[in-house]
């Protein structure tokens, strides 16, 4: 190329930027005096990096956890009671301590029962639990309390198994010639807080069919050896197996197949946003259908505590609950098939209507097409809980009672799914302009022009496209200011009170809510009736009323769900639900 027609070129090329930027600059807030100021002497600027970055990080990635809806904590049944002591007592959000309730429940009613499902097979009572909290959040804490009993009862299991253990050694020290070796006992560990596809072998088969993966580390869990790359497609296998169906398949190199069925393994990874974020956007944990078998709980970022001295050995509803558990690990192990929870014919239809209508919503056009694999697996994710909650009472039939919790649990997990997923692409953006902030910050002065972040800029951002909407974002939450085609860092300013107003306004209108209306309801105010719309909202109530059958899905001629006054259309209320 000659020299006239490069410099021609270069030319054009800063036409062109310098016409983008200033379309940037048309559609922004002008430039005050004081913001002049700020950028026009490198000297002039003192900037905190760290301030910085935090800032910008909290406004480009708001709590995602106050777009989720409320924890259904009524749902749980016969577990709402301990749910709440245990919440209110420490003061940790409702949505931790129930998903640790029901992992747990599954666990000691999976070692006894199966559940019969809406077409009559049989499916394990095992469910995988995953709640995302900030750091603390009262993971730790509330995972103590909800597992004591566990714990206490495996602690002196493993005092036992190890008596055993010196016993069958020396049984074997002490036997005669031509004798057989006695059977070592069977190993009573059911917890455990990491795996990978050996551990899981070699755990079933030296202990008990009924185990648990129960970690507040999730992230350690995650990125473990067990899901490391060469790993990450058969922990997952494994795990959708023994959630489908309990099978454990595993070929070991040099030392035969290892082939079991009858096993069952519940989960409850407790995980924090900033962990969780790439694990649930891997297209290979995707493909395979690892996360659809997960019920997920996304609180809100707790709020400030107050001094308040509870303990959970002086609550009597804590007591209940922890002598609940210890009945149901005193009972002795079914020597062959597990007994089968039956569904009571009112509890099969309301099971079925909410199979059919996340059926028909999860259809190409419908309003869970985006979360697909989560919705066609809620119905069996619905009839597990239902089944557990039954277990818990100690009843022998899955009532409508449970089968209506059930769909709740399912459907706020299915809610959360939607919401999480959903905020991909803006996280995407989020992510560049981020980058592109340290990369400002990093650089003499904290500024640089429009065409240096094209040509110098990381490689993300070598677009126009790519860079206008990333400078947009830095300076809508007040990080930056742009003047005569320089964008500067302008340290920790908040974004101008307009600006934050029209953003509140836009965020409620786009999740379809009312100015002024509290953003976690239960769908039961006469706003939500009047005007169903808001995703976070669309499965509740969990049971057919004649109001509302449109905004559920279901067809007008269709009857009332079981346990609905039809007067009245409101649930036949049993005062004695919950038992702890």
């Amino acid at each position: 190329m000659r020299r006239d027609d490069f410099d021609r070129l270069q030319a054009l090329r800063a036409r062109l930027d310098a016409e983008a930027l200033g379309e940037i600059e048309r559609v922004l807030p002008p430039l005050q005096p004081e913001d002049a100021a700020a950028v026009a002497d490198d000297d002039a600027v003192d900037l905190d990096r760290d301030a910085i970055l935090e800032a910008a990080r909290q406004r480009l990635e708001p709590d995602i956890g106050d777009a989720m809806p409320r924890y259904p904590v009524e749902a749980l049944g016969p577990l709402a009671g301990v749910c709440r002591a245990i919440a209110d007592g420490k003061q940790v959000e409702a949505a931790i301590v129930g998903n640790g309730l029901l992992a747990t429940s599954a666990l000691l009613a999976s070692i006894h029962w199966d559940v019969e499902t809406i077409d009559g097979d049989r499916r394990p009572l095992s469910l995988f639990a995953l709640t995302v909290a900030v750091s603390g959040a009262g993971k730790d804490v509330s995972d103590r309390i909800v597992g004591a009993a566990l714990h206490r009862w495996q602690r002196q299991a493993n005092e036992t198994y190890r008596q055993a253990m010196r016993d069958h050694e020396a049984a074997l020290g002490g036997r005669r010639k031509g004798e057989p070796a006695p059977e070592p006992p069977t190993a009573p560990h059911r917890l455990c807080s990491d795996m990978t596809v050996e551990g899981l072998r070699r755990a079933y088969n030296e202990g008990v069919a009924a185990q648990a993966v129960f970690s507040t580390e999730g992230a350690a869990v995650l990125a473990g050896h067990g899901f490391a790359d060469e790993n990450r497609s058969k922990t997952a296998a494994a795990l959708c197996s023994l959630w489908d169906r309990g099978d454990l398949s595993v070929l070991r190199a040099g030392g035969g197949r290892f082939e079991r069925s009858g096993l069952r393994l519940s989960a409850h990874l407790a995980i924090q946003p900033v962990a969780v974020t790439q694990a649930l956007h891997d297209p290979l944990l995707a493909q395979i259908g690892l996360w659809p078998r997960f019920l997920l709980a996304w609180p809100p970022s707790p709020r400030p505590r107050r001094h308040h001295v509870w303990r959970a050995e002086d609550d009597a509803v804590v007591r209940r609950w922890w002598a609940r558990c210890e009945e149901l690990l005193a009972l002795p192990e079914p020597d062959g098939e597990r007994l089968v929870l039956r569904l009571s014919d009112e509890a099969r239809q309301v099971l079925a209507d909410f199979f059919e209508t996340c059926e028909r919503r999860a259809a190409r056009g419908g309003d869970l097409w985006g979360v697909r694999p989560f919705a066609l697996r809620a119905s069996e994710q619905a009839t597990r809980a239902a089944g557990v909650l039954a277990a818990i009472r100690g009843h022998a039939v899955v009532g409508a009672d449970d089968a209506q919790n059930g769909v709740a649990l399912a459907a706020y997990s299915l809610q959360c799914w939607q919401v999480a997923l959903g905020r991909r692409q803006r996280d995407k953006a989020a992510d560049h302009a981020m980058t592109l902030l340290r990369w400002l910050l990093d650089r003499p002065g904290a500024r640089a022009s429009n065409t240096e972040i094209i040509r110098q800029g990381p490689r993300a951002l070598r677009n126009a496209e790519a860079r206008d909407a990333s400078v947009a974002r830095l300076v809508e939450v007040g990080v930056v200011r742009v003047r005569d085609g320089i964008v500067a860092v302008v340290g920790d300013s908040p974004s101008p009170p307009a600006a934050k107003a029209a953003k509140a306004a836009k965020s409620l209108d786009c999740q379809g809510f009312a100015h002024g209306e509290e953003v976690a309801k239960d769908g039961e105010s006469p706003a939500h009736r009047a005007d169903p719309s808001p995703a976070v909202r669309r499965f509740s109530p969990a049971v057919r009323r004649t109001g509302n059958l449109a905004a559920q899905g279901f067809s007008p001629d269709s009857p009332l769900s079981p346990g609905v006054d039809a007067a009245n259309h409101e649930p036949l209320v049993d005062d004695d639900t919950e038992v702890f």
